[in-house]
């Protein structure tokens, strides 16, 4: 089990149940596109970013790369790192 002191930032709940297998970390998921009009989630990931950093990890797809961008947008204050899942 890999130890992160950051929050992992997903789309889905598959990403973060299969992330969970091997990370030991806070996983958050923006339930896709939800997080675009979702404030709640937007105020935790504003506050996560600012206390323990983040990590985005989302796909390379334009739906990931969407949502990369919105995240990293709507954090500038706080500690953003980018993971990336290649596209195969």
């Amino acid at each position: 089990m890999y130890t992160v002191k950051e929050t992992i930032v997903v789309e889905g709940t598959y990403d973060k149940i299969k992330l969970s297998g091997f990370i030991d970390s806070l996983i958050f998921t923006t339930n896709g596109f939800a997080v675009f009009k979702n404030k709640n989630a937007q105020k935790s990931l504003r506050t996560l970013a600012e206390s323990t950093g983040i990590v985005i990890l989302t796909d390379s797809d334009s739906a990931g790369i969407k949502i990369r961008n919105f995240v990293k947008q709507l954090t500038q204050s706080g500690r953003v790192l980018h993971a990336y899942i290649p596209e195969i």
